[in-house]
Parts: C-alpha cells; sequence; structure tokens
C-alpha cells in the first residue's frame, strides 16, 4: 500500500570486558534471565531480542496504542525484534531493570542522525485481516517470512508495487516521495511551532512523537493511504469468549473515554474561543 523511509535503530551492549568477564563466570542457574542476546559479550557489540520477548512486547505495544491506528502501523507483526517501537521498548525496561537493581544497563538504544542512515519499508495489508492490522515491513522479512501458496508471491507483488510507482512518479519515484515526506514534516513543524502547547491545545498531533529528553522516538507518517472508513468497525461478526481478557477490554474502554472527553474539552474550549 505504500513505502517510506525510517531511521535505524540498533540496540548496543554497554557492558565493558569485566562485566562480560564476570557474566561468564557466574553460576547459570542463578544468574537473571536477559532481555537481549548479543553475538558477543563487548561493548558495542549488537544485541537481539529474543523471539518470545518480542512477541511479548509487541502484545503490549499494539494495546498501548489505543486508537492510535497510524502509531499501530510502526509495530511489525513477522519480526517485531527488528522494528525500532519494540527495540525501545526493549531499552526502557532494561533501563527500569538496572535502576531497580542499582546495577548498569546492559545495552541501550542508538539511533541513526534523521536524513543520514535509513532503512526502507512498505506498508503490508495482510490477507483476511482489517486495514486496522497494516504495518510497515522491511523488503527482507517481508521476503524471508512468505508463508504464500504461491512461492515468491510476495516478491511478485512488491515488483508490481514498483512498476506502479514507476508508471505513476517516474523512475525517481523514491525520491519524489521523499521530497513530499520532508515537505509534509517542515509544514508540521511549522505550524506545531505556532500552536499553544499543553494539555487540551492539540500538541500531540504532529510528525514526529518526541520524549522528554527532546530526542524523536518514533516517526508518523501522517498520509493516507486508504480511506478512513476502513478503519471503522462495522460488526462483530463472531468472538471466542474463550480468548477475551478482560483487562485489555477494561484498558481499551478506559482509553475511549479519556479520548472522549479530551475531545469534548477541546470542543467546549473552541466554543468558548469563537463566543
Amino acid at each position: 500500500l505504500g513505502w517510506k523511509t525510517r531511521p535505524v535503530v540498533r540496540l548496543e551492549s554497554v557492558a565493558n570486558d569485566d562485566d562480560a568477564a564476570k557474566g561468564a563466570g557466574d553460576d547459570p542457574t542463578t544468574a537473571a534471565p536477559s532481555t537481549a542476546s548479543s553475538s558477543a559479550g563487548e561493548k558495542g557489540s549488537i544485541h537481539h531480542i529474543s523471539f518470545d520477548d518480542a512477541l511479548r512486547m509487541r502484545d503490549r505495544a499494539i494495546v498501548d496504542t489505543g486508537n492510535d491506528h497510524r502509531l499501530r502501523r510502526e509495530i511489525s507483526r513477522i519480526n517485531p525484534g527488528a522494528c525500532p517501537p519494540i527495540k525501545r521498548m526493549a531499552h526502557d525496561e532494561e533501563a527500569a531493570r538496572s535502576k531497580r537493581e542499582g546495577t548498569p544497563p546492559k545495552f541501550a538504544t542508538v539511533e541513526s542522525p534523521r536524513e543520514r542512515r535509513r532503512e526502507e519499508v512498505y506498508l503490508v495489508k495482510w490477507r483476511g485481516r482489517s486495514y486496522v492490522h497494516c504495518s510497515w515491513e522491511r523488503r527482507c522479512d517481508i521476503e524471508r517470512y512468505d508463508r504464500s501458496v504461491q512461492r515468491g508471491a510476495a516478491r511478485g507483488k512488491m515488483s508490481r508495487f514498483f512498476q506502479n510507482q514507476v508508471m505513476a512518479l517516474g523512475r525517481d519515484w523514491r525520491r519524489a516521495l521523499e521530497d513530499e515526506r520532508r515537505g509534509r514534516g517542515a509544514a508540521v513543524k511549522a505550524a506545531h511551532a505556532h500552536r499553544p502547547h499543553g494539555p487540551g491545545h492539540g500538541g500531540d498531533d504532529v510528525a514526529t512523537k518526541v520524549d522528554d529528553g527532546g530526542v524523536a522516538e518514533v516517526e508518523i507518517d501522517d498520509e493516507d493511504y486508504f480511506s478512513p472508513l476502513y478503519l471503522e468497525v462495522d460488526r462483530i461478526v463472531g468472538c471466542d469468549e474463550n480468548e477475551v481478557d478482560a483487562n485489555v477490554l477494561a484498558r481499551q474502554r478506559a482509553l475511549n473515554l479519556r479520548a472522549e472527553r479530551d475531545a469534548l474539552r477541546r470542543r467546549e474550549r473552541e466554543d468558548d474561543e469563537e463566543g
């Protein structure tokens, strides 16, 4: 459905050689489990999130997005351990663990500069699932985890997508889309600079979410790749009560109520300003 680039985020070990040697001599039956693993124990080595931990964090991240469908798309469905939101979540868990135990963190996130090193991702509509479950995926993951009956079906669909882009935007369609993305980002930042900040002023409707330290956490693409009506639930055709998590439903209801209250406050504030 779409194409874009995003900053490359990786997890790097911050443990020194003494910590690595100490960890190697610990009793494996008493050692604390690690969220991530690396091919080497040296500082600067790449950490990889285990598959089980990645699935756990993916499910939690999807619930945490609430009704923010654009943020939900950033979470990979097929290889969550490789997507930036899950890596940042692993970093937060490791930071919380190190603070709780009073020990240095074992790894940290390293993000490439915004416009230097980026990776290409594609917006995928999954067969048999609604548009709510669309996600941005890397080409290597799409081809690697392709489980279609017809061999190479994913590669063929991507080739047709490339052909359509060439016909619509020319051979340099990637540059055209990136220039358009930068133009939208500059316009959003300019509008945000002249907008009042704080609760109830719409200060979160920006293309990039920012953490407390002023560092960009994740870029949110504001382009509509399909009609927003596709995201509305028309009816529920079936439900397995054994699979329903009541805690998730209660949390979702709380998020919906909070969003409705915030929208009501904004409308009342706008009416007062107009009056």
